[in-house]
């Protein structure tokens, strides 16, 4: 499947945007960053992130109204009819915004084309529930089928975001369906799943024939590590089985296999945070921080060590202390690390110097040696005359 926007343009935004951060690095001169936008003009429509929200605001009032209209129209039909029209309307607007506004008004991510799609995808996802008479399984294959064409065709990272969360929806649901001791194993059956899914997005991202996708595949990893740790986060898997499961914990007792996930709680964030730091991956460290945090109110949730404001201040001094040491440490670079914002992205990777110096003096061309001039000869045969 192909993107729905023009991968020239596509590619120059990228390169522009790139050249926007080495500029705001001091890595580049404004006198070459205004010779690489002209070596990469885009002529897609891309306003700032204020334009792009008032803008779906905007659009999303408009169509609000159309909607209007045509439920009044579908409203008295029967359920397959209401189904097969609200299928139709789902293809015609994601056709609207493939054909009017990314190909003639050449949008890309300008607020617009996102309220046209997301109606589409209510469109299509309703109609489908129409259809098949509300089947749970059947709607939520659908949602992950719609929401992962969306992401693909158009790039779109709040589908990529909701089709990761509607997985996890499903294989729960599916799991918890099947009752017994499928409903036990729900937490090993996420944990498992999203690892596979992680290690493919991974291994998918590394490949230079999907770099245009390469930012939903890093939000693919980032959410599938998360999902990793909520179905192993003790305090998750104990709430959900006395809700859901109906689990009666006497006092002193504890939750089905609960040494393991007192186990995955402590170190799935340890684990996260030593790989970011070892891949230089600032998100997974970040992400690992955020895990810790979690695992920490997990544990004295349950275990009161301290009164809560005695041990809320006890880690803010422990957190402030690691802080202030390691902004010291790493004013000087240490091992690849270093407190200072650097240039950020792949971009256009190691090359980045002679792509500037290629665009913006010539590159490689050499000046040719005006010190000697010849006059030429006025003959033209196989001697030359005396103004040699």
């Amino acid at each position: 499947m192909t993107i729905a926007y023009d991968i020239r343009n596509l590619l120059n935004l990228r390169a522009v945007k790139e050249a926007n951060n080495w500029y705001w690095s001091d890595f580049i001169s404004e006198e070459q960053l205004t010779a690489i936008k002209l070596n990469y003009p885009c002529n897609f429509y891309h306003p700032n992130l204020a334009i792009r929200f008032l803008l779906f605001i905007a659009a999303s009032i408009a169509i609000s109204g159309v909607n209007g209209l045509f439920f009044v129209f579908i409203v008295e039909m029967a359920e397959p009819a209401q189904g097969a029209l609200a299928l139709i309307a789902g293809g015609a607007a994601i056709f609207l915004a493939q054909k009017v506004l990314v190909d003639t008004n050449h949008h890309y991510r300008s607020g617009v084309v996102e309220a046209v799609v997301y109606f589409a995808i209510g469109y299509l996802v309703g109609g489908i529930a129409l259809l098949t008479d509300a089947n749970i399984h059947i709607t939520l294959i659908a949602s992950v089928a719609v929401l992962a064409f969306v992401s693909i065709r158009f790039l779109d990272l709040i589908c990529t975001f909701l089709g990761v969360f509607v997985l996890a929806g499903f294989i729960f649901y599916e799991f918890y369906n099947l009752g017994g001791i499928f409903q036990q194993i729900i937490p090993f059956a996420i944990m498992g799943s999203f690892t596979i899914i992680y290690l493919i997005a991974k291994k998918a991202r590394k490949s230079q024939a999907n770099a245009l996708w390469a930012d939903n595949l890093m939000l693919v990893e980032l959410l599938s590590i998360l999902l990793i740790y909520t179905g192993g986060n003790y305090f998750v898997v104990r709430e959900c089985s006395v809700l859901l499961l109906n689990l009666s914990i006497e006092p002193g007792g504890d939750i089905p296999f609960a040494f393991i996930f007192y186990s995955l709680t402590v170190l799935i964030p340890l684990v996260l945070i030593f790989r970011g730091i070892q891949l230089r991956n600032l998100n997974m460290a970040r992400l690992g921080v955020v895990a810790l945090v979690l695992s920490a109110l997990t544990i004295r949730h349950y275990y009161s060590i301290a009164p809560p404001e005695i041990a809320l201040t006890l880690a803010g001094i422990l957190v402030l202390g690691i802080t202030g040491y390691l902004f010291n440490y790493l004013k000087v670079p240490r091992n690849g690390y270093t407190r200072d914002k650097l240039l950020q992205g792949s971009g256009l990777g190691t090359n980045a110097m002679g792509f500037v110096v290629s665009q913006t003096m010539g590159g490689n061309v050499s000046k040719p040696d005006e010190s000697f001039k010849g006059s030429g000869g006025s003959f033209g045969g196989g001697g030359a005359s005396g103004d040699f």
